[in-house]
């Protein structure tokens, strides 16, 4: 059974000014462990990026207590940044103006990598990023999606035991996403890095993570696996179907709404497909599964889940009531 890697244990944390005290972190606690993938989500001003920075050292929880393979980053900042890779998705911890392999030499001399442990790291990140094409490049002249790149490899030159993630796919397109999340895991999968990924793309969460961390108002409201968490609160399905043929499209939309209660039905003639969404249920399904094989042979269709951000939202309603 793997370790633990994070402990965080009734931490709290307050921001304050002249007038007001602001609770932002309350009395939260959780273990993460070696080699997991974890989501942790919630609102603007949740308390996300204050526990981050509390995990890396940054600032100081003014109650409770949190470590890193044992060790504490308030305690002992240095020999824990040994532990973790930081990445966030608005700013660079590379040199703006320095060709993108002198950075990676930087870090390498700041955490003592060995040539051979650095030129081993390097050849696998290529086979993943394709990066030795950029490393002569200035920072600075780098799209972001090459950006986004560099910055995981830099993050991952000393093999740290812990990857934090803040926003890593942001404003990247559609295909950058997809390879950045491959990669994600191909690194996870070689290394057995622990990865804490925080996230307002929840794509980035149901593609990568197992587990989901759930914030608001400072509080955890939800810790468990994501496939639990859908079961849970997903009460409705969509079936998208996709009919080229006008005349059985329109057919099946009035046998539809004749014979099945409680579905909404959508439909876009233009583009060939009808979304039929209804209440969760098993029963259902199959009876619109049939009706829509009862209408001439069986489509294309496909069965979708709500969407994870719509479930979300419930739960902060529920939470608010």
């Amino acid at each position: 059974m793997n370790k633990i890697m994070i402990t965080v244990s009734n931490v709290s944390k307050t921001y304050k000014n002249k007038n007001t005290k602001k609770l932002v972190v309350d009395n939260i606690s959780f273990d993460i462990k070696q080699g997991e993938i974890v989501g942790y989500i919630g609102k603007n001003g949740a308390g996300k990026s204050t526990t981050i920075k509390m995990l890396c050292g940054i600032l100081y929880p003014d109650k409770g207590c949190i470590s890193i393979d044992g060790i504490s980053p308030q305690k002992n900042r240095l020999k824990s940044n040994l532990n973790i890779g930081v990445i966030f998705g608005q700013r660079t911890q590379l040199w703006w103006d320095l060709p993108l392999k002198d950075s990676f030499r930087i870090l390498k001399a700041i955490y003592k990598v060995s040539d051979i442990e650095f030129n081993e790291r390097l050849e696998y990140f290529d086979e993943i990023f394709q990066i030795k094409s950029l490393l002569s490049a200035t920072v600075r002249t780098l799209s972001l999606g090459e950006r986004m790149k560099a910055d995981i490899v830099a993050s991952l030159i000393h093999n740290p035991k812990v990857l934090f993630m803040d926003e890593p796919t942001i404003g990247l397109d559609v295909y950058s996403k997809v390879k950045m999340r491959e990669a994600i895991q191909k690194i996870n999968q070689k290394y057995n890095t622990t990865i804490m990924i925080t996230t307002h793309d929840f794509r980035d969460v149901e593609e990568l993570c197992e587990r989901v961390i759930i914030l608001d108002k400072g509080k955890i409201i939800y810790d468990n696996n994501i496939h639990k968490f859908t079961k849970k609160y997903s009460d409705e399905k969509k079936v998208i179907i996709s009919i080229e043929n006008q005349i059985q499209m329109m057919h099946l939309i009035n046998s539809l709404q004749n014979k099945i209660n409680d579905i909404d039905i959508n439909f876009d003639d233009k583009n060939s497909f009808i979304i039929i969404t209804y209440k969760k249920e098993k029963k259902k399904l199959m009876r619109i599964l049939n009706l829509i094989n009862e209408n001439g042979d069986l489509p294309d269709f496909t069965v979708v889940d709500k969407p994870l951000e719509n479930m979300i939202e419930d739960l902060y309603r529920m939470e608010h009531k």
